[in-house]
C-alpha cells in the first residue's frame, strides 16, 4: 500500500524529488521527443494543451509550437508569481518544473500512427457536411481520445504542482491564480501560433 501511494505521489508530484537543472534537463529530453514524434506522426502542439493531427507537420512548425507553448507558460507564470509577491521564486526552478510537466504529452503523437486519427477526423468531418449521413466514429478514436484526455489531465496536475511548489501559495490564492495563469497562457500561445501561421 505504501509502495503504491509512493508511486502515485511520484507520478503526480515528481517535483519533491526532481527540481532545478535536473528537471530542466529531463524536460528538454521530453521536448526533443515530442518534436521528433510530432514530425514523424504529423502532430502539432498548436497551443498549450492543444494537439491536432495534420496531413503534414514540418520540423519548423512543431519546434515553433513547442517553444511558444513553453515560453508562454514560463512568462505568464513567472510574471504572475512576481506580481503576487512570490519574490523567492527562482526562474530556473519554475522553468525546469514546467518543462518537466510538459513531458507526458510528448508521447501523444504516437496515436496518429500511419495517419489513422487524421484520416478518421477528415472522414467524420465529411460525414457531418453530408446531409442525411450518419456519424461513424471508429473505435480507435474513442480509445485514443480517452488516453489523450487522461494524459492532458495528468499534465494539468503537473502544471499545478509546479506552480504550487514554486509559489508557496495556498488556498483560493493558489487555485485562482493558477487557473487564471493557465488560461492566459493557453490564449497567448494559441494567438501567437496562429499569428505566425498567417
Amino acid at each position: 500500500m505504501n509502495t503504491k501511494a509512493g508511486f502515485l505521489k511520484y507520478v503526480l508530484n515528481p517535483f519533491e524529488y526532481i527540481a532545478g537543472l535536473r528537471a530542466l534537463l529531463i524536460g528538454l529530453t521530453g521536448m526533443a521527443l515530442s518534436i521528433a514524434l510530432g514530425v514523424i506522426f504529423d502532430a502539432r502542439f498548436d497551443g498549450v494543451l492543444n494537439l491536432h493531427f495534420t496531413e503534414d507537420s514540418t520540423f519548423y512548425q512543431v519546434v515553433t509550437d513547442q517553444c511558444i507553448n513553453y515560453l508562454s507558460l514560463c512568462g505568464v507564470f513567472y510574471l504572475l508569481l512576481s506580481g503576487l509577491g512570490a519574490r523567492q521564486t527562482r526562474f530556473i526552478d519554475l522553468a525546469g518544473t514546467l518543462l518537466l510537466a510538459m513531458a507526458p504529452v510528448s508521447i501523444l503523437p504516437i496515436f496518429n500512427y500511419n495517419g489513422i486519427l487524421y484520416q478518421s477526423s477528415v472522414q467524420m468531418i465529411g460525414q457531418l457536411q453530408t446531409p442525411g449521413s450518419g456519424m461513424d466514429v471508429p473505435a480507435i478514436v474513442f480509445v485514443a481520445g480517452f488516453c489523450m484526455l487522461a494524459v492532458i489531465a495528468w499534465t494539468v496536475a503537473l502544471f499545478y504542482q509546479s506552480y504550487k511548489i514554486c509559489s508557496n501559495f495556498k488556498g483560493p490564492k493558489l487555485i485562482i491564480s493558477f487557473s487564471a495563469g493557465l488560461l492566459l497562457a493557453i490564449v497567448i500561445s494559441k494567438y501567437l501560433i496562429n499569428l505566425i501561421s498567417l
